[in-house]
């Protein structure tokens, strides 16, 4: 898994890769996932976060907890987490969309690239990929 963070220009600060061993499926790695994100930028003193995911039935059961009931642990530990931003919205993003940190995610599953890791600014080989969402971004 990984993230990317922007600013409200669309560059990117800092991006993150990590392997989640031992998850029995897209659901719980879609979750933990979230909580792995939503905790670095806590921890990162992130205070307005937007986080974008490709987990339609996360992003529906958090913004709307009492139509989702069977997710209402994972919607209850997202929320709790939450709490701590400013303001915050967990929104929809397609695969197509998040192509930067869809790009760098593989590296995760390598067996020698199994430790995690945050960084500042985009990585080397993504930088031009980067810049070029942020022009058509800003158009």
């Amino acid at each position: 898994m990984s993230w990317v963070l922007r600013d409200g220009y669309g560059a990117v600060r800092m991006h993150s890769r990590r392997a989640f061993l031992n998850v029995d499926s897209q659901d719980e790695a879609n979750f933990s996932a979230v909580i792995w994100t939503a905790q670095a930028m806590r921890d990162h003193r992130i205070d307005k976060l937007i986080l974008a995911t490709e987990a339609a039935e996360l992003v529906k059961a958090v913004n709307r907890p009492k139509a989702w009931p069977s997710f209402a642990f994972h919607s209850a530990e997202i929320l709790s987490l939450l709490d701590y931003f400013e303001s915050w919205k967990l929104i929809l993003e397609s695969h197509g969309t998040n192509r930067g940190a869809s790009l760098i995610a593989p590296s995760a599953a390598k067996s020698s690239h199994l430790q995690a890791y945050v960084a500042v600014g985009a990585p080397g080989w993504l930088e031009n990929l980067f810049e070029d969402e942020r022009s058509f971004a800003s158009v």
